[in-house]
């Protein structure tokens, strides 16, 4: 396992700044977290640099448009409810149940 170094916190610095600086939310793909820029300087976060060519990228960070990312998880969030709705739906049916909360026959 990787220790953070200063070399790294610096780079979460760097990263943070640009994503501020772009109105972006932080997305790493080791934890499937979203942070804020400030969440991710302090987040102690390995972060994976990798090359192409002479470009340098990093292999579990990605920056996310802030208002896409709210938009994309309401989406996301809508349709884990609707799917939801329906498993709940075809248990309440298949086994004569009444939701939660509520009493039969009231």
């Amino acid at each position: 396992m990787n220790k953070d170094t200063e070399a790294n916190k610096q780079l979460r610095v760097t990263i943070a700044t640009e994503a501020f600086n772009k109105s972006c939310i932080i997305f790493c793909s080791d934890t499937q977290e979203y942070y804020t820029p400030r969440e991710f300087v302090d987040s102690g976060i390995i972060v994976d640099v990798k090359e192409l060519d002479t470009r340098k990228y990093y292999g579990n960070i990605s920056l996310e448009n802030a208002k896409q990312a709210l938009q994309r998880q309401a989406k996301d969030l809508k349709a884990a409810n609707e799917k939801y709705q329906a498993f709940s739906q075809k248990i309440l049916s298949a086994f004569d149940l009444s939701p939660v909360g509520k009493s039969k026959g009231k």
